[in-house]
This record gives C-alpha cells, sequence and structure tokens, in this order.
C-alpha cells in the first residue's frame, strides 16, 4: 500500500523534534523553561502553516442542543503483542467532544467513545489484518501521563510505555488528512498536542516507536479506509 508525502518538509520537522528531545533531556541544566514557550509557540505557527489544508475542512458540527461539536477517532498503536504472532491496534471511534477540544481533551476522554476497533494483525505482514468491535469501552481505559517544556505538555506515556531521549523512542502522532497532495494520507504532527484543536471527523494515531516510524498498515488504513468521500459520509 503506498502512501505518499509522509512528513512535510522532513528535513525541517526532524532537525526540530531531535532538537526538541535533545532539551528535553538537558532542559533543566540549562533553565529551558524560561525560554521554551515562546520557543514552542514559533515552532507551533510554522507547523499549522504547513498544514494549512485543513482550514479548508468542516470545522465542527452541531449537537441535537444546537452545540458546536467534533467527533474523531483516535488510534493507540502500542507495539503491544495479541498473541505469539499476531500485534494488536486499538481504536477508540466516535469520541464526541465539544468544539476548540485539543487532542489532549481527547485523549482524557476516550471513555467517551462509542465503540473500540480492535485490529489485530500479523506481525511478520501487517497488511494481514482482522477488525473486532467491543462497545464495552472501559475495558480500554488507558493511563497517560504527560510530560511538559515550558507551559506545553506533549505524551511522555501510555501504559507505562514512556518516551526514552536516549534512544530516540518515543510517542509520534499522525493525522489523516483527506486533502493532503496528490494523495490523502497521514500527517506528522509537531504541533503541540495540548494546542491542536480537532475538526470534525479527524482521524488521529499515536504510535511508540523509534523516531521517524511510519503507521503499520493495519493501523493507518488507507484510502479505502479514511477517503476524503468516506470521512465526509461517515
Amino acid at each position: 500500500m503506498a502512501e505518499e508525502n509522509k512528513v512535510p518538509p522532513a528535513k525541517y520537522i526532524f532537525l526540530m523534534a531531535a532538537l526538541l528531545i535533545s532539551m528535553m533531556v538537558i532542559g533543566n541544566a540549562l533553565a529551558f523553561g524560561s525560554i521554551a514557550n515562546e520557543f514552542l509557540k514559533n515552532w507551533n505557527w510554522i507547523n499549522m502553516q504547513e498544514m494549512g489544508s485543513r482550514g479548508e475542512r468542516v470545522l465542527f458540527s452541531y449537537s441535537q442542543n444546537g452545540s458546536p461539536i467534533v467527533e474523531i477517532d483516535i488510534g493507540i498503536d502500542m507495539k503491544r503483542p495479541y498473541n505469539d504472532t499476531h500485534g494488536v491496534v486499538y481504536w477508540y471511534e466516535d469520541i464526541v467532544l465539544p468544539y476548540r477540544s485539543t487532542l489532549i481533551d481527547a485523549l482524557s476522554h476516550l471513555d467517551k467513545a462509542k465503540y473500540v476497533e480492535l485490529r489485530i494483525y500479523e506481525i511478520a505482514n501487517s497488511s494481514n489484518f482482522e477488525t473486532l468491535k467491543d462497545f464495552n469501552v472501559s475495558k480500554y481505559a488507558l493511563e497517560i501521563e504527560y510530560g511538559s517544556i515550558g507551559e506545553l505538555r506533549y505524551v511522555k506515556s501510555i501504559e507505562g510505555i514512556a518516551t526514552n531521549p536516549a534512544t530516540m523512542t518515543q510517542w509520534m502522532i499522525y493525522i489523516w488528512n483527506p486533502e493532503l497532495k496528490p494523495a490523502p494520507g497521514f500527517q506528522y504532527i509537531t504541533y503541540s498536542p495540548d494546542k491542536f484543536e480537532m475538526t470534525h471527523l479527524d482521524s488521529v494515531v499515536l504510535i511508540y516507536d523509534v523516531f521517524g516510524g511510519w503507521p503499520a498498515d493495519c493501523c493507518s488504513g488507507g484510502t479505502w479506509e479514511y477517503s476524503s468521500a468516506d470521512v465526509g459520509n461517515r
């Protein structure tokens, strides 16, 4: 399955991410906190310009009482084994939140999902997978810990699986962008998750991997699953 345009201006994003990880490690010694907030505000602004196509999307819908809302999906890939030959990725589907909720707001309300979809994939070939739906969402509660740089937070660990700056292993966030050119695809987010506002029908996946890892076929789906037409009519 081909997925193009994985990381826009990759050389800049990888450089900035590597710099950020380094600052996470030595920040206290250099009193980085005093300059972190302004630095990350500028960094966030640059990255949102690179995702300018989001501005053309439907930002929100309305609840029955007329309040603006967003309905989103969040995938969590902890590289967790399902058995000796298969792994599993959890997708929290149809999470309804107030408009202007951030990604961290969404992660804090995974229990609001309509159901959890388990994507059980062959470790040897993640293109081969099956899906199971479970409406007992409470079975899939996750313990999420956040770190902070200045006034901004990032995902530090999920279920005790923690970012390790020494090995460049971390939680990475991707958003499905149906307007990405030349074809729809996942887009790497470097924008701070507690400032990244979700729009209606967003699909986001968090994966734990060495920096530069990419969502597996089982996790990301593809244009057959998240095409702009499908998303628009979900």
